[in-house]
């Protein structure tokens, strides 16, 4: 599945990836965030990077974004308190958006 995200996520301009934080069950060794950065990387992405929690990748989208982009959050688990975190920073900034959809 893994891979899947990776292709995927490779058309993106810019990629923030989190730790895999395993929901209801024992992390499996072997399988992070890295399995994806790796090929991203052997894609050759730029654009791609790793954050520590969830304050950092809100932290370093807000610093991003521009008008007209889009952002999407992909995961388990509270993965959509990021979609919420961003918006929230950034109407306090005074960026007006356009369309938002969170959903849980």
């Amino acid at each position: 599945m893994y891979r899947d995200f990776a292709e995927v996520l490779s058309m993106a301009d810019g990629v923030f990836l989190l730790p895999v934080f395993p929901a209801d069950e024992m992390p499996i060794e072997g399988v992070s965030s890295t399995l994806i950065g790796d090929i991203l990387k052997q894609k050759g992405h730029k654009g791609y990077d790793f954050c520590s929690d969830m304050d950092e990748v809100v932290t370093r989208i807000c610093s991003r974004v521009r008008e007209g982009d889009v952002i999407a959050t992909i995961g388990a688990g509270d993965v959509s308190i990021v979609g919420e975190k961003i918006q929230q920073r950034l109407e306090r900034k005074g960026v007006t958006l356009d369309a938002v959809a969170i959903k849980a």
